[in-house]
């Protein structure tokens, strides 16, 4: 199944432009009026800590290159919907419709109770059938062409069944992404 809505928008696109950022970068084209030629224009700098804001993606370090319409960072590290994260990433084409090529994260005690919020952007109809998330995991892997791959155990978790208002209870298991397909193993339920 493909992982992400083909007309997902950026999920938080307000907090994220509430980012504050260094600046250090030049351009070497011809300025003709309005007109310049942005694969010309190449940039570094930090992402300013936020991490004391209200902002739901809140920033404790990272940085980021720009260069030919690529945006590049280092590892970026945060916390959202207070999870810490770290993620890194390569996106290309930035200037007209940026895709992730590359990417690195790591969500170490994920509170699923967020996938409330991010369930809309995700292209996988069980999810609209489940409610009531409880329980964290740690969910490590990376994009890859614009592919996901990731591996996570799956111990106490608990949702609800929308359908039957019936709770499911996850004592352990195994949940992989491959190439944009999730994958569950040896799944365990009470």
């Amino acid at each position: 199944m493909d992982m992400f809505q083909p007309d997902s928008i950026l999920p938080y696109k307000k907090d994220i432009s509430k980012l504050n950022v260094t600046l250090n970068g030049n351009y070497k084209g011809i300025a003709d009026g309005d007109n310049l030629d942005y694969d010309k224009v190449t940039a570094q700098g930090k992402i300013i800590p936020n991490i004391n804001s209200s902002n739901l993606i809140k920033i404790k370090e990272g940085s980021y290159k720009l260069s030919q319409g690529i945006l590049s960072t280092d590892s970026i590290k945060g916390l959202f919907n207070n999870n810490p994260f770290t993620i890194s990433f390569v996106g290309t084409n930035v200037y007209k419709n940026m895709k992730i090529k590359d990417a690195e994260f790591n969500l170490k005690g994920f509170n699923i109770s967020s996938l409330e919020t991010i369930k809309s952007q995700l292209n996988i109809s069980l999810l609209d059938k489940l409610t009531d998330f409880e329980g964290y995991v740690d969910l490590k892997g990376y994009i890859k062409d614009g592919k996901i791959w990731s591996d996570t155990n799956l111990n106490n978790l608990n949702c609800k069944y929308k359908p039957t208002d019936g709770l499911i209870k996850i004592l352990n298991g195994k949940a992989n992404i491959r190439a944009n397909t999730l994958y569950l193993g040896n799944i365990n339920l009470l």
